[in-house]
């Protein structure tokens, strides 16, 4: 399992997170699974015999549960690359999570020595009024690409026919059994999200455009005030931690909050006034270094028109830099740049003081 997987799942593992998952990645928003509803339940499925065994694992699983009572079971899987046998994996889980309850509604039954009311209740062991209760999986795909496996059981299925009628009715039969997916990848509104899995998924779709991403967190009100499991996991999932790492020092020197939350405001002005807003940071690094070798060719060759480039370079940058804002809390980087200038100039004081030696022992 990939850092990505883990840290998602133990945000995810959280029952107001979870049903705020459910709810809008299922029902589109309609609050029909309450926080408070939800209990732990065990994420491995058995079936074993003298034949053979078969053993699923989801990667989380809550039971629902109403006036004591359990109602139904949600189950969520991440993925973050497509599987194109999807359908049966999760028809599988949800068929071993219905035998698991079968089986212990059989042991109850035993238990209590219950008395059938017929022979297929005494051969089953189970009574005419036995339920189970309802399974459901979501699958929370978040990879690069639009999912395009299948979505349902038919997806998966050859229905090679060339009787029409036929392959009707042969469809009619067979059970549908959709996927529930949620697809990040394609997905562009998340209002429906009541937590801040909003943010959390507006952020990670937004892990591209850098521009409109360090906006988003200037500009939001929740990134003001942002909770540490929250602000690493967005981090890790759009593979900022760099970037977040230096925010966070930012944060923690001047602008951490007595409730303990993180505070965005300060630090993205400064990030942004850094150069990151225009994405320029590896721009000037490679000017610099542009910089440093025409000063080292000028000064170590003794070349003229290469330290006039060298200074032209230097101007041109710093004029730059003053046209696309960088000045804007760069004083720090002009005075260095303001400081190579000066140094050149030195160096073309050496270089002039070399010759003029030179032209005395040549006399």
């Amino acid at each position: 399992m990939g850092e990505h997987d883990k840290q998602l799942k133990v945000y995810l593992n959280d029952s107001r997170r979870y049903a705020d998952m459910i709810n809008a990645g299922i029902f589109g928003g309609r609050q029909m699974v309450l926080p408070e509803d939800l209990l732990p339940e065990r994420t491995v499925n058995t079936k074993a015999d003298t034949v053979i065994s078969k053993e699923r694992t989801s990667d989380l699983a809550m039971r629902q549960c109403k006036n004591g009572e359990k109602y139904a079971i949600w189950i969520l899987e991440n993925q973050s690359s497509i599987d194109y046998s999807m359908p049966i994996r999760v028809l599988l889980k949800e068929a071993l999570e219905y035998d698991d309850q079968l089986r212990n509604i059989k042991k109850m039954n035993s238990k209590k020595g219950v008395i059938y009311a017929n022979e297929g209740e005494f051969l089953s062991k189970v009574k005419r009024t036995d339920k189970l209760y309802p399974v459901h999986t979501l699958v929370l795909y978040w990879g690069k690409e639009p999912w395009d496996g299948p979505k349902s059981l038919h997806d998966i299925l050859d229905f090679s026919c060339d009787n029409q009628e036929d392959l009707k009715r042969l469809k009619e039969i067979t059970p549908e059994y959709p996927l529930l997916l949620f697809d990040l990848s394609s997905k562009k509104d998340y209002s429906e999200f009541k937590t801040e899995l909003r943010t959390v998924f507006e952020l990670y779709t937004l892990r591209e455009q850098k521009e409109d991403f360090y906006r988003y967190l200037k500009t939001h009100e929740e990134c003001k005030d942002m909770d540490e499991e929250t602000y690493h996991l967005i981090s890790t999932m759009t593979n900022e931690q760099r970037t977040f790492a230096w925010l966070q020092k930012q944060n923690n020197q001047e602008n951490l909050r007595p409730k303990g939350g993180i505070n965005m405001c300060k630090a993205i002005d400064d990030l942004i006034n850094d150069a990151f807003e225009k994405g320029r940071l590896t721009e000037r690094e490679e000017g610099c270094k542009a910089i440093n070798d025409l000063i080292s060719d000028a000064f170590e060759k003794g070349r003229m028109a290469e330290r006039e480039e060298g200074c032209k370079a230097i101007n041109d940058l710093i004029n730059d830099a003053r046209q696309e804002g960088f000045e804007k809390g760069r004083m720090a980087e002009g005075e260095e740049l303001s400081s190579l200038k000066s140094e050149l100039s030195l160096k073309d004081a050496e270089i002039a003081s070399l010759k003029a030696r030179i032209a005395q022992l040549n006399k």
